[in-house]
Formats: C-alpha cells, sequence, structure tokens
C-alpha cells in the first residue's frame, strides 16, 4: 500500500471496526455503560458521540502537523523522548488488555451461542488474529474495507427490527448492575471514550499518513465518530426495549435478535465473530507498532498472542465490568495530555520543524 492510497470512507470504516468489537456489537458494552442509567443513557450517547468525533479529529489533526504515527507522540504534548517511549508502553499495555477482552468474548460467544468450551472459541481467534496481523497495516485495512459495512448493516437491520417490531416482552427482572467503577451517566460516557480511544489514536495515525488527502482523513475520522454513535443509540434503545433479557444476558442484542427469528439470530451470531476479530485484530495490531523491529518481533507477536489468550479464560463479563473502566481512568489522563498538545499546534507552539530541533538539541546534549 503506497503513501496516499486510503480513501476517506475506508478511514472511518477502520475507525468503526477498531471499537465495534464483541463488546460493542453484542450490546453488552452499551448496556453496562449506558443502558444501566435508563433515560440517562441518551445524552451519555450524544455525549460520547461529539466525543468520538471531536477526539478522532484531533488525532488528525496532531498527526498531519507532527507528520507522525506513533501514539507517544500523538498524546504527548512536549518533545520528550523518554516520557513518549513510557506513554507508548502504557497504551501497548491497555491494547493488549483489549486483545484480551476481545479473545474473552470469541470464547463466551463459542460457549454461549455454539455450545463449545471457550477454549475453542478464543484459539480460533488468536489463528485469525496473527494470520492478519502479521500482514500488516495493509492486510487489516483490506478485511476492514469488506467486513464492516456487512456488520453494520445487519447491525442497523436487527436493532430496528427490534426496536419497531411489537415484540412481545419477556417481563423477567431487570438486573441493574452498575459498576462501581463508573456509577453514573456522565462518569461511564468519559470512561467509556477514554479507553476506547486509545485504540483509536493509532489505527487514525496511521490511516491519515496513508490518506489520499488531509481533507479526507478529516473527514473519515468524522464520519466514523457519527457511525459509531448512531450505532450506540439504536442498540441501546433496542435493548431497552426488553431490559429483563438484556440485563440477564452476556449477549444482549444475540439474545433479543432470538426473539425475531432462528436465522436472525444465528446471522447476528456470525456477525459477532466477525466484530470480535475486527477489534481483536486493530488492538492487537496497535500493540505490535510499540514492539522493536527487529528479528525476533514475529515471534513476540505469537508469544504475546498466546500470553493475550491464556488471560482470556478469566471470563467476559468480569472484564467488561472491571477491567475497561480500569482503563478508562487511565486513558483519562492521556486524553487530556493530548487536548494539551492539541491545543499548542492549534496556536502555533508545536510544529514537526520545532520536533527535530528540540530532538537534535537532546541529541547534542547526550553526545
Amino acid at each position: 500500500m503506497n503513501r496516499h492510497s486510503i480513501s476517506s470512507l475506508n478511514i472511518a470504516l477502520l475507525y468503526v471496526g477498531t471499537l465495534m468489537g464483541a463488546g460493542f456489537a453484542s450490546g453488552r458494552e452499551i448496556w453496562q455503560f449506558f443502558s444501566v442509567f435508563g433515560k440517562y443513557s441518551y445524552p451519555a450517547v450524544l455525549m460520547v458521540t461529539m466525543l468520538f468525533i471531536l477526539f478522532g479529529l484531533m488525532t488528525v489533526k496532531i498527526s498531519i502537523a507532527l507528520d507522525t504515527t506513533e501514539i507517544g507522540k500523538v498524546i504527548m504534548p512536549f518533545a520528550h523522548k523518554g516520557m513518549e517511549k513510557l506513554l507508548g508502553s502504557i497504551t501497548a499495555v491497555i491494547l493488549f488488555l483489549v486483545y484480551i477482552v476481545m479473545a474473552a468474548a470469541g470464547g463466551a460467544l463459542f460457549q454461549e451461542q455454539f455450545g463449545f468450551h471457550r477454549i475453542i472459541g478464543g484459539s480460533l481467534l488468536m489463528v485469525l488474529v496473527l494470520a492478519t496481523v502479521l500482514g500488516g497495516f495493509e492486510r487489516i485495512s483490506k478485511y476492514f474495507r469488506l467486513i464492516i459495512p456487512i456488520l453494520l448493516l445487519i447491525v442497523f437491520f436487527v436493532c430496528f427490527n427490534i426496536i419497531f417490531r411489537d415484540l412481545p416482552v419477556s417481563h423477567l427482572p431487570v438486573k441493574l448492575k452498575i459498576s462501581p467503577m463508573a456509577p453514573s451517566w456522565y462518569t461511564a460516557a468519559v470512561i467509556y471514550i477514554s479507553y476506547n480511544m486509545l485504540a483509536g489514536i493509532p489505527i487514525l495515525a496511521n490511516s491519515t499518513q496513508r490518506a489520499r488527502t488531509h481533507p479526507g482523513a478529516f473527514l473519515g475520522a468524522a464520519a466514523g465518530g457519527i457511525l459509531l454513535g448512531f450505532s450506540a443509540f439504536i442498540m441501546n434503545r433496542a435493548m431497552l426495549s426488553d431490559p429483563g433479557i438484556s440485563s440477564g444476558s452476556l449477549l444482549p442484542i444475540l439474545s433479543l435478535a432470538g426473539k425475531l427469528n432462528p436465522v436472525l439470530l444465528w446471522t447476528y451470531a456470525a456477525l459477532l465473530l466477525f466484530a470480535v476479530y475486527a477489534s481483536a485484530s486493530s488492538n492487537f495490531y496497535g500493540f505490535t507498532t510499540m514492539l522493536k523491529d527487529d528479528t525476533s518481533k514475529k515471534y513476540k507477536i505469537i508469544g504475546t498472542a498466546f500470553i493475550g489468550f491464556l488471560l482470556s479464560l478469566l471470563g467476559f463479563g468480569n472484564i467488561i465490568a472491571f477491567i475497561l473502566p480500569l482503563e478508562g481512568y487511565c486513558g483519562i489522563l492521556f486524553l487530556l495530555l493530548m487536548t494539551v498538545n492539541y491545543i499548542r499546534i492549534a496556536t502555533g507552539h508545536r510544529s514537526v520543524n520545532m520536533e527535530l530541533t528540540q530532538y537534535s538539541e537532546e541529541n547534542n546534549k547526550h553526545e
């Protein structure tokens, strides 16, 4: 793939595919972070949509201004190699944790829907992710261009059917288990955007540097944010139509699809597998960009993928409720730093030329 080959549509699809993993597409994340707050879930979704757009556009602007794909440089508002390396390392750990979440989701889906042990689903996902990530950014971009439009169409079709068809309500007891780490709708919204953007930043920065035009990169980031927000809105609305089923299921949209007909149920189950694969691949790719390029990198990628699979056996529900909010609190600091970085660039206090000068001065001091 040459330097200027990605369209704005492809950038939007990469943005969506990175964040619309099984936690999102199954409705589990949307329920945990938004739907549990009932009517207050709607302002939370609106807030998150605006932040998806805002931080997406900021990432594109910073990547263009500093001519970089490095997440440390995108986040850190001052040229400091040590701090940028530290931020990159912390982000790598967080992206690796998201890969663990997706591996756990794959296991949960295989166990709940197909009756196989979750080890089978997790191991299958690991193999697919490795096959994709070892092919580099080009392979991920190619696959997302094919998979994500289908994923979005099925999500919209199923959710609109749940919302607008006169389906019987289960009247099951509603189990509102609000995470102690995200106790209010606005706290949950901030945490949700912060841990998600840590996965979105590396993909958007890489996409920006390969975009056909800079305006196209901005358009792609904005369109991706709108698609993510709209998807969250209709999924939230669909789950609140029968909160008894939604609150009692690990994969609520899948359970609600079962009320429509068996074909849609199995179609949505297949979609979730694609969503798991897409998000796991993009997040794990972001993690691998932090690894040193040497002859052992391939083996490090394979080894860490296997370790992540083993950790995923802790279980999907536990990871969603506790690990993701913890990542979110870490991400808040990073997004604040990135906001300062953006302001410095927008006001002319930082540029790629300044970066080169500062790094040159740093190197001269060391010499």
